[in-house]
């Protein structure tokens, strides 16, 4: 279908799905989600991609497909914000489109998780499970996608700091039905201070959810604590948020 694959050795994301399903489905006939997303991601495996990365304590192939079908919903949701797709019932019509929009996703794509910050011997984590963000992004107000304003959704921010994050992560919610996506690892040489800094920060701007499981959840997103953690670490007021 491609002379070069453009995207061989890279790593499965929502603007590498828009570019292959426009260029798969552009004025073909409507076709469902589900055969949408197994035909984009065996393409992209097949020309020498790479999967989503991920980070989980559970089955890596289940977190690996639930990836997969987050980045393929956000894709069609973004290409239908900017008129190149439309939805009928279960059905996808896939319609023109200046390829030069869909790069601009691809280079701005914001699915740049998981990251790991800084250096230290302890780390405060960021992680989610996908239902939680899907339900946000759909819900996002009409003019926060105009301004391409970021959803949030429900996040937990802990601490470890005798532990790996993963190991401390795949403790909690072992009955959870999802696979938890664990979105950033900020390393830390005193975790217990950057989590109540993070908290702190958070719970100022009304974001702590008080009815969730535990006292660590938070609405807010992995780019909004990235931008909080580099503030705290690295603005102009460190010192007088730092411990004396």
């Amino acid at each position: 279908m491609f002379d070069k694959y453009e995207h061989e050795g890279k790593q499965f994301t929502t603007g590498i799905a828009m570019e292959l399903i426009f260029k798969t489905y552009v004025w073909k006939p409507p076709v469902e989600e589900q055969t949408i997303r197994e035909k984009i991601y065996q393409i992209h495996e097949s020309r020498g991609g790479l999967p989503p990365k991920v980070n989980a304590s559970q089955n890596i192939s289940d977190a690996i497909s639930q990836l997969v079908g987050w980045y393929v919903r956000q894709a069609l949701s973004k290409l239908e914000d900017n008129g190149g797709a439309t939805r009928e019932e279960q059905l996808w019509q896939i319609h023109e489109l200046d390829i030069k929009d869909i790069r601009k996703d691809i280079r701005s794509d914001e699915h740049t998780y998981p990251k790991s910050l800084g250096t230290g011997s302890q780390e405060v984590y960021l992680y989610y499970y996908p239902a939680y963000r899907e339900n946000a992004e759909l819900k996002r107000p009409p003019v926060w996608k105009q301004f391409r304003k970021d959803a949030l959704w429900r996040c937990k921010i802990g601490e470890t700091h005798d532990q790996n994050t993963e190991t401390r992560a795949g403790q909690q919610g072992r009955v959870a039905p999802e696979t938890k996506v664990i979105a950033l690892i900020m390393k830390t040489d005193d975790s217990r201070w950057l989590e109540d800094m993070i908290h702190e920060i958070l719970k100022k701007w009304d974001r702590h959810v008080k009815d969730a499981d535990g006292k660590e959840w938070f609405r807010t997103s992995p780019k909004e604590v990235e931008r909080i953690y580099n503030f705290l670490l690295f603005g102009t007021v460190r010192r007088r948020l730092s411990r004396t």
